[in-house]
């Protein structure tokens, strides 16, 4: 069990991500969680934006040896297979950030294959110049 523990943790994964952040996907009738009243006018303001940017993947810091490479349709025909394996990918909406940009809200889906996915959004909050999860409200899981 070690090893294969050890195994998992060594393992160099290839994580695609979207080049685009989308603006948010899902219920505007969403409640926002009690834990996150501070956010409300920022969560407001988040549902509605309608900002599309890029991410730039070679601005993004790893904190291990594993590969970011920008999703492609290809990826998910079969016979590409053999060309690259997507271990993760993650999508991003838009960020919304107060106006102080001491305050953030984002949507991220995590998915592994078709039908195993998580859709969160995320409260975040800059403390001490770190970014933190204050909050974070589920959407969908499959």
């Amino acid at each position: 069990m070690e090893k294969s523990h050890q195994k998992k943790i060594d393992k160099k994964y290839t994580i695609a991500i979207d080049l685009v952040q989308k603006p948010f996907v899902g219920n505007k009738k969403s409640i926002l969680p009690d834990t996150c009243q501070e956010f409300s006018i920022l969560y407001e303001a988040f549902l509605n934006s309608k900002k599309k940017e890029e991410i730039k993947i070679e601005c993004i810091d790893l904190q291990r040896n594993d590969s970011l490479v920008y999703f492609k349709n290809e990826f998910s025909n079969n016979k590409i297979k053999d060309y690259i394996s997507i271990d993760k990918r993650l999508n991003f909406s838009n960020i919304e950030f107060d106006k102080n940009f001491s305050k953030a809200i984002i949507q991220v889906s995590y998915t592994t294959s078709k039908l195993d996915g998580i859709l969160l959004i995320y409260f975040l909050e800059k403390i001490k110049g770190n970014w933190q999860i204050i909050c974070e409200k589920g959407i969908s899981i499959s």
